[in-house]
């Protein structure tokens, strides 16, 4: 009678804690479910149809009608203010092969230097 008892009792603690295992694991995957689907909401935005994309063609030449006009506008603006020929700046490869750079300006310089130090006195 005793064995009965203790075998009957310990089979219902295991059922017991069985269940309630089992019942922290679906509580979990249910969870773990609604954030995979609160997720993937992220990527289902709205559906395209065939108005809808009309509707946003529109849309979007209508602002690039008006970026074009706004980049010519400035464009004009800009050749207004700069006048109508643009000064050339010579590069420093163009500069040294035309010789206003490099080590004969240099010592042309200091040529100079040396002629006007003739007349001075140190003392």
């Amino acid at each position: 009678m005793i064995f009965t008892l203790v075998t009957t009792l310990t089979e219902t603690i295991e059922n017991l804690i069985t269940s309630r295992i089992s019942d922290i694991q679906k509580e979990k995957d249910r969870e773990a479910e609604e954030a995979e689907a609160k997720e993937n909401a992220k990527f289902h935005g709205e559906r395209v149809t065939r108005d809808s994309f009309l509707k946003w063609r529109e849309g979007f030449r209508a602002a690039m009608e008006k970026r074009v006009e706004e980049e010519e506008r400035v464009k004009k603006e800009g050749e207004g203010k700069r006048g109508a020929k643009k000064e050339e700046r010579l590069t420093g490869r163009e500069l040294w092969e035309k010789g206003m750079v490099g080590k004969e300006a240099d010592m042309e310089e200091e040529e100079g230097l040396e002629e006007g130090m003739e007349g001075l006195k140190v003392g």
